[in-house]
């Protein structure tokens, strides 16, 4: 097989590889409720690393790290940032701030802020 065959053959079967979707169609995919994507995109410690937080689409979730078992579960808190205190947790979302107690999970402030901010 001369050069130029195994060009033409290569470029055949390198375009048959292109992409399915025809050009010019938007290929992202459709929204999927949230409740399908509920991946993990922040994961924070506590200081003695006995518990971990875990911020998704859907919400906020403690976990123990011994046992693997939830703690804690605000399902209304998607997207928030999470930080950790000795005694304390945070959270933080774009209009809203809350504070719990570490021991029992108890509300102890909570604040909504007018317009929205982007921490």
């Amino acid at each position: 097989m001369n050069s130029l065959a195994k060009l033409s053959l290569f470029i055949l079967l390198i375009s048959a590889c292109g992409p399915v979707t025809p050009v010019g169609i938007d290929a992202m995919p459709t929204r999927v409720p949230q409740e399908y994507q509920d991946f993990s995109y922040q994961m924070v410690w506590s200081a003695d690393d006995s518990m971990i937080v875990l911020s998704t689409n859907t919400g906020l979730y403690v976990y123990d790290t011994e046992s693997y078992k939830q703690l804690a579960a605000f399902d209304g808190l998607a997207g928030a940032t999470a930080i950790f205190s000795n005694k304390y947790l945070t959270a933080v979302t774009k209009n809203k701030l809350f504070v719990w107690n570490l021991e029992d999970f108890s509300l102890l402030f909570s604040k909504v802020v007018e317009p929205e901010t982007y921490f």
